[in-house]
């Protein structure tokens, strides 16, 4: 196999803002035996997915899988796969993974700035900062708030670790309340409302299904 010919194509796509050569070469480190090549343009993924077994990307259209004659592989770099064509990954005969379980640290440093931006109305002082105007304005603390964090898989239990170093207050949203987690108390999606009540921020953590589709709605 030559990179003209790869057993593994990994797409021009970026993740998180990486680039793809990143992804590249740690997929040659655990794949020492097999060809990996990266697309760089979409005549070169279009040309690579020809004859590729495997593709690493973010996305895959129906067009490029009716392209794929050799693929049996897509392992998407996302946690969920929701927004992948899976009916016609199905009849490709093509399985899909995913990357649950290694977005933790990234997506959690994410929701923590997202809250302290928010607690301290940053935007607000870039604004100011911008206009070359100096006026106070209050502000609040995530320190001592409560956060209720619906799914307490890979990224909601760092989410929770993360949030501890504040003194944040958690409530967990599991399906499975019976089986605890380390937030300070644990509710199912059917105490959802409940939950959710007292709590400053929200972290939505759970995967899009038939059970959480339109899970925060006029009454949440």
């Amino acid at each position: 196999m030559s990179e003209s010919d790869p057993d593994v194509v990994v797409l021009r796509q970026t993740i998180h803002g990486s680039d793809a050569r990143d992804l590249t070469a740690a997929v040659r480190d655990r794949l020492p035996n097999s060809t990996v090549a990266m697309a760089r343009t979409p005549d070169e993924e279009r040309d690579l997915l020809e004859t590729a077994r495997i593709a690493v990307g973010l996305h895959i259209d129906e067009s490029q899988l009716a392209a794929a004659e050799n693929l049996e592989l897509f392992a998407c770099v996302f946690a969920g796969t929701g927004h992948l064509p899976r009916d016609a990954l199905a009849d490709h005969g093509v399985a899909v993974t995913n990357a649950s379980g290694v977005h933790g640290p990234n997506i959690s440093e994410y929701v923590v700035g997202a809250m302290v931006t928010h607690a301290r109305q940053w935007q607000r002082a870039h604004r100011q900062q911008a206009r070359r105007e100096w006026r106070n304005y209050e502000t609040t603390e995530v320190y001592g708030s409560t956060a209720a964090v619906v799914g307490l898989g890979a990224i909601g239990r760092t989410v929770v670790d993360r949030l501890d170093a504040f003194d944040v207050e958690t409530i967990g949203v599991r399906y499975s309340p019976e089986k605890g987690g380390p937030t300070d108390e644990v509710y199912g999606f059917d105490e959802f409302h409940e939950a959710i009540a007292d709590a400053e921020y929200v972290v939505l953590a759970c995967p899009l299904t038939e059970a959480t589709r339109g899970l925060v709605d006029a009454e949440a």
